[in-house]
């Protein structure tokens, strides 16, 4: 976590720089979002295509949170030889944490075994439904724990397509 878009560096300048010149080379997967991958390749993310074009910059698999498309946000997955984007549309609203959320339900999905289409997916879907759970029910932060029964299911709000 660095920053985002609207609201720039959440850490020092300092911080940012080492997170691109030691963590980055030394990670087996990367997951910014666009504003993040922006700052660290340089390469436009104004939609999916510049998000995969910049993901591929890192020589590593990246999930691109916060990728815009029209009406839809999503997530994008790249690697040498896929890409993925899974989307839905815009959230009046999103408490913080959806991309620590979105991590970590990637990451379930890998040790699970998952495809990874299939994983962002249900990783999207996850964040997806929390957030409109939060915003249904007024919540300040995700309601992650009233969610878990749910959070690890796809949602039929999910589109996934395969970009390369």
């Amino acid at each position: 976590t660095m920053g985002d878009a609207g609201k720039g560096l959440y850490v020092p300048g300092e911080v940012a720089d080492a997170i691109a010149a030691d963590l980055i080379p030394r990670a087996d997967i990367v997951a910014p979002n666009a504003w993040e991958l922006q700052r660290l390749t340089g390469a436009e993310v104004r939609d999916p295509a510049g998000a995969v074009r910049a993901a591929r910059l890192l020589n590593k698999p990246v999930i691109v949170s916060s990728v815009q498309r029209g009406n839809e946000i999503g997530v994008v997955y790249a690697d040498r030889k896929e890409a993925w984007l899974a989307a839905h549309a815009k959230a009046e609203r999103s408490p913080s944490g959806t991309g620590d959320l979105l991590t970590a339900l990637f990451a379930a999905s890998i040790l699970e075994g998952q495809t990874l289409s299939y994983g962002l997916a249900r990783a999207v879907g996850g964040v997806a439904e929390t957030v409109t759970a939060a915003n249904i029910w007024n919540a300040p932060e995700l309601p992650i724990v009233a969610m878990a029964a749910r959070i690890k299911q796809t949602s039929p709000t999910v589109r996934i397509e395969r970009l390369a």
